[in-house]
């Protein structure tokens, strides 16, 4: 096998990490098309309602691969020499099986998709029993309630529970937020101190773990109101206290010394959509503005802007390059935000809709652009072109 697909399909963060990419492209292409054509019912070869498709694979497909991405970037132990290839070949069966569900038993279709976070979670379970660590056993209750989410969604096309699949993808997306939360915020906030210190910049980012805490818990019980179906003026005020609590959070983070740096910029707005897009959806619950225009700030700007950042960050560190991001990779992150922005702003309309997928595609083609040598070639040295200077 070439050296590069040795190293591809070797470490987790390589291969899902570009597969998220590739199916971002590819799935927000197919969706912008079949807006354009006419939005016909059966124009899909998908069981469920395009837009059901597309928001499940963007939740279930696209976050499952980032969130599988993220926690086998460094995994403890010795795997079996296949396990990336037989868990990608899983990942890529669930994509296939949801999009031609149309001709598959509904059974089938679950069991194939929901099969690829089985082996990610059993491998963080066995690390959460050799080491208990409170953030490991945090990521197991994501991964947990994404699958379960996931699981209410099949149990509707399954015809065992009726109605419950849109709770289940709204859920899945609070979820993939509360990753946001968590890991994202300590990114952004971690990032910025370290950036800082080096330039010997005061005052540092403010250390406010009490705060973190109730930012991820109040995503945490949103997903949970989401999926038990909790009424609207519950779920609403959970809302916007959950955005309160992240504006409070990203205001002592230091942004606007980070908006110098590219990479850093790209998590402080991918913060500052998720404060904004949890806001909206909370005002949308009380009639205040649309839930879809709402919806879309939170899983664009983001979910998708935050995984993106993580992402990219995580790649180029992990393959000892420079944290600098190259000329694509700063056209992937706005394009990315300017793609929320339109979609919100842009309510329902046709025209809108489309100028957002074009710009989510176009951002997500970019990243798999720029980050290409980085997936691909070899980890560099400290010291060598292209490498992070020594120190860091």
């Amino acid at each position: 096998m070439p050296p590069a697909l040795v190293r591809l399909f070797g470490e987790g963060f390589r291969l899902f990490h570009l597969a998220a990419g590739l199916f971002a492209v590819l799935a927000v292409a197919v969706w912008g098309l079949w807006l354009a054509v006419g939005q016909a019912p059966g124009a899909l070869p998908t069981a469920a309602t395009p837009p059901l498709w597309h928001a499940h694979e963007m939740v279930f497909g696209y976050g499952g691969a980032v969130l599988a991405g993220l926690f086998l970037t460094a995994p403890s132990g010795r795997l079996p020499h296949l396990f990336f290839p037989v868990l990608g070949v899983l990942w890529l069966a669930g994509r296939l099986a949801i999009w031609g569900s149309a001709y598959m038993p509904a059974i089938a279709v679950a069991a194939v998709d929901l099969a690829f976070l089985i082996p990610v979670w059993a491998r963080m379970a066995g690390q959460f029993a050799r080491r208990p660590r409170w953030q490991t056993g945090m990521f197991l209750a994501v991964l947990t309630l994404h699958w379960v989410a996931n699981l209410a969604v099949h149990l509707d096309w399954m015809g065992l529970a009726p109605g419950v699949a849109g709770r289940g993808v709204l859920a899945g997306l609070l979820v993939c937020a509360v990753m946001n939360a968590v890991f994202g915020g300590r990114m952004t906030s971690g990032l910025t101190r370290n950036a800082m210190v080096r330039a010997g910049a005061r005052p540092l980012p403010a250390d406010r773990p009490w705060l973190d805490a109730l930012g991820a818990g109040s995503v945490l019980a949103a997903a949970g109101l989401a999926l038990t179906g909790a009424p609207p003026m519950v779920l609403g005020a959970v809302y916007l206290a959950a955005g309160a609590v992240q504006s409070l959070r990203l205001a002592g983070w230091r942004g606007l010394w980070a908006g110098r740096q590219p990479l850093l910029a790209s998590f402080h707005l991918a913060f500052a959509f998720l404060s904004v897009g949890l806001l909206a959806m909370g005002l949308a619950e009380f009639g205040l503005g649309g839930r879809l225009a709402a919806l879309h700030l939170l899983a664009i700007g983001a979910v998708a802007g935050m995984s993106l950042a993580v992402m990219a960050r995580g790649v180029l560190g992990q393959t000892g390059r420079a944290p600098m991001a190259p000329p694509f990779l700063v056209f992937a992150y706005a394009a990315v935000a300017l793609s929320a922005t339109l979609r919100w702003a842009g309510g329902e309309a046709l025209a809108p809709q489309l100028g957002a997928a074009f710009l989510f595609a176009a951002g997500f083609a970019a990243y798999v652009a720029a980050l290409w040598p980085a997936f691909l070639g070899p980890k560099l040295r400290p010291g060598s072109p292209g490498a992070r200077p020594l120190g860091h």
